[in-house]
């Protein structure tokens, strides 16, 4: 295998490897704007 294909692998790796670790959790819905104010200072 190429060493461009191993680094196009990896990035897409790395890029899902984020978008799991990230998916439903408090993360997400933060950024989302779904989690009330009192909800931030509760965790924060």
């Amino acid at each position: 295998m190429k060493e461009a294909d191993e680094e196009r692998i990896a990035a897409r790796l790395a890029k899902l490897m984020a978008m799991i670790c990230v998916r439903n959790t408090g993360i997400e819905d933060l950024h989302a704007g779904t989690v009330s104010y009192a909800q931030k200072l509760v965790t924060a």
